[in-house]
């Protein structure tokens, strides 16, 4: 409990409590993180986070990533089939997030995850490393920054759309202005 920095690989299946609010008052874990516990105060993840032992809602105050973050998607279901994490505050963004496919899930286009739950979301993961998908599908990540609300970090699969489709439908766009320019005057 406190502020100031813990070394080592930790399990945590209780509840670990950092000061807080303030960036200054976290306390900082050093080794990689994992279980079902709970967080309280600000933490700053350093060594690398892996919520719960399979899928789990990660419940905590404020969080600070800034290494790996590693969520587990298996299915559609928070907490069950995927790992969401749940902060009351603040969860600020940094390091690499590392999506695994679980349990032989079969991501399809149209699928969302909810994956971070905030009243605020600050920043941006340096590098996120999505998994493969089949037939050309992949994965998007979307912050939504709701000023009356939480915020959320949603994860979607979804047909990326080819540039020789972009290429075709702006050609298209062009001549049918084109047209609508002339007819006009």
């Amino acid at each position: 409990m406190g502020h100031g920095t813990i070394d080592g690989a930790i399990l945590n299946n209780g509840r670990i409590h950092g000061e807080g609010p303030f960036v200054l008052d976290h306390l900082e874990l050093t080794g990689r993180v994992s279980g079902v516990g709970k967080y309280s105060g600000t933490i700053a993840f350093s060594g690398g986070f892996a919520p719960g032992l399979s899928p789990t809602i990660t419940e905590g105050e404020n969080f600070i990533f800034q290494s790996t973050l590693e969520i587990e998607l298996g299915g559609l279901v928070p907490g069950a089939q995927h790992d969401q994490i749940v902060a009351s505050g603040s969860a600020s963004l940094g390091g690499t997030l590392e999506l695994q496919l679980i349990d032989e899930f079969k991501a399809l286009p149209g699928a969302e995850f909810i994956i971070i739950i905030a009243e605020q979301i600050v920043g941006d993961f340096d590098e996120v490393l999505f998994p493969s998908l089949s037939d050309g599908w992949a994965f998007k990540l979307h912050k939504e920054i709701n000023l009356s609300g939480q915020d959320f970090l949603r994860l979607a699969v979804v047909v990326p759309i080819p540039a020789s489709v972009w290429m075709l439908s702006a050609g298209v766009i062009g001549i049918l202005t084109r047209r609508r320019n002339r007819a006009v005057r």
